[in-house]
């Protein structure tokens, strides 16, 4: 049975899985270290200092979360991709368990939205080892 909306979906999905690789996940990430003598620094090289590592700290929070909406609406389409896949032919025992699975997979993007909230509204750090912080270069 041939369904429009499927098509589309699964073209979205990968455009969106497509951004997300190719801007987001070659990229190494950069800490900030402040230096050990902060406290001896002029007062101009610490508010530099102090602007650096601010400037470090939000790309690091608009970075981590845009690849975590991107993943979150990659994972979202391919929930929409798996309901419209889905046959009236199967048995009613497979359907569950194909909702199941569903189920499982939306609430996996409605946690990597949820985190993005939580890092845009600088209630969770982001995750260095995630290597999705923001180069500085």
């Amino acid at each position: 049975m041939y369904i429009p909306e499927l098509e589309s979906i699964a073209k979205a999905r990968r455009q969106v899985e497509e951004i997300a690789s190719a801007r987001y996940l070659d990229q190494q990430a950069v800490p900030y270290f402040a230096p050990t003598d902060f406290a001896e620094l002029c007062p101009t090289r610490q508010e530099a200092e102090t602007r650096i590592k601010l400037e470090n700290e939000h790309g690091n929070r608009v970075r981590v979360s845009l690849h975590m909406c991107l993943a979150a609406a990659a994972g979202a389409l391919q929930v929409c991709e798996a309901l419209l896949k889905t046959s009236s032919q199967l048995s009613a025992a497979d359907r569950t368990r194909g909702l199941l699975a569903c189920s499982v997979d939306a609430r996996t993007s409605a946690v990597s939205a949820l985190r993005a909230s939580l890092v845009l509204a600088g209630q969770q750090k982001p995750t260095s080892e995630s290597l999705m912080e923001i180069r500085r270069g």
